[in-house]
């Protein structure tokens, strides 16, 4: 049995770990305890990757013959969140279910939605548990614009602000949507939230840009990872109404409030830097 309650990004990036786990433990099945709402929301994801059944958290472990807590972060041995991490958050859960190789993306078979073009993108701008993740939302816009020859479907809650030029229709739909259309996709754009890491389970070339988190720790190498590298990224600070570690509020500038932010590590990144990568990356893409 395998515990993770959340976050969703979190789950999603230790599905990866599921087919060497079973590798390595032939005969066993696999469970995943998780949140009642995730678990819902992925099972059909889940059982593609090879989970066996899943059980909402809490419940009862004691039937199972190994119950392993998937804690990733290494708030102990390395001081996380004070301290970057030494190796990549993989590498941490792969550990603790006794994997020597994190393995490559699945690439599990997604069904796709029809009506959508043959190539398209999918946007992903606000992230649930930073405000210090997210690039200012009227940025975006400059960066669709100036890709005009890309269909841009965005994806989030239905509340995050709808960036002009993208389309609005999946957003607030159920999370399998937004795999989906991540999965399926040529490119996807966006910040460091559970997008990044469908990005790697479905292995979709992706532009993320980097904040307060850390991309040699959270981030693949195949995408295009933007960040300054500023001396205070990363610093791990989240929203304090979510977080049992918020970090306080960010001082690059000062004077900033959580709420309204002006985080020197993504107001830095210049539209004309995402604007080319962008379009770099759609132009490399063929179906």
């Amino acid at each position: 049995m395998l515990v993770r309650p959340g976050a969703i990004g979190d789950i999603i990036m230790t599905l990866n770990l599921i087919p060497e786990l079973k590798k390595q433990n032939p005969g066993h099945t696999v469970h995943y305890c998780c949140s009642e709402g995730i678990g819902k929301e992925l099972a059909a994801v889940m059982k593609l990757v090879g989970i066996d059944s899943l059980l909402p958290y809490p419940s009862d472990l004691s039937k199972y013959t190994k119950v392993i807590n998937l804690i990733g972060y290494p708030v102990e041995s390395e001081g996380y969140p004070h301290n970057p991490m030494k190796k990549h958050l993989l590498d941490y859960f792969a550990a603790e279910m006794g994997i020597t190789n994190p393995g490559t993306s699945l690439c599990p078979e997604i069904p796709r939605i029809k009506g959508l073009p043959v190539k398209y993108a999918t946007l992903h701008t606000k992230a649930g548990w930073s405000n210090y993740k997210n690039w200012p939302q009227d940025r975006w816009e400059s960066v669709i614009s100036s890709n005009s020859q890309i269909p841009f479907y965005q994806i989030g809650t239905a509340e995050d602000p709808k960036i002009p030029g993208a389309n609005h229709e999946f957003m607030g739909e159920p999370l399998l949507i937004a795999v989906s259309l991540i999965s399926n996709a040529a490119i996807h754009v966006g910040v460091d939230s559970f997008s990044n890491h469908v990005t790697h389970l479905t292995d979709t070339p992706a532009v993320i840009l980097w904040g307060s988190t850390q991309a040699s720790a959270a981030g693949y190498s195949k995408n295009t990872n933007i960040s300054l590298g500023l001396s205070c990224q990363p610093c791990f600070k989240e929203a304090p109404e979510l977080s049992i570690h918020p970090m306080g509020v960010c001082s690059n500038p000062e004077g900033q409030t959580y709420d309204t932010p002006s985080h020197a590590c993504m107001s830095g990144i210049s539209i004309s830097s995402v604007t080319d990568a962008v379009a770099s990356l759609w132009s490399k893409v063929t179906l």
